[in-house]
């Protein structure tokens, strides 16, 4: 999965006909941020709402807006340069078509 220079390596192998553009889903609890210069893809924080002991937080990357949820103690605001990360396990991958395609 390339978005920008970086790229997600899937978990598992797809069939060749597959290999197009794609939908990928992602849960937020599943995506990480972090404030150092960690390999991942460069974004800049645009909402940040605290919601208990997390933090709903809307991050651009090249565009593309992903939702992810951080714990307090990140403590990201608006604004701020974050690095992106996703294990490429938690990545669910759709065809044109809306199908869910399952990783071999």
């Amino acid at each position: 999965v390339q978005i920008g220079n970086p790229t997600i390596p899937l978990a598992g192998i797809i069939a060749e006909e597959f290999c197009r553009d794609v939908t990928v889903g992602i849960r937020p609890e599943h995506v990480r941020l972090n404030l150092d210069k960690t390999s991942g893809w460069r974004g800049r924080v645009v909402s940040a709402h605290p919601y208990g002991d997390v933090t709903h937080v809307k991050v651009e990357i090249e565009g593309i807006h992903l939702c992810a949820l951080a714990s307090t103690e990140t403590m990201v605001q608006v604004g701020d340069s974050v690095i992106v990360r996703i294990a490429p396990t938690h990545l669910i991958i759709f065809d044109d078509q809306g199908v869910r395609l399952d990783q071999l």
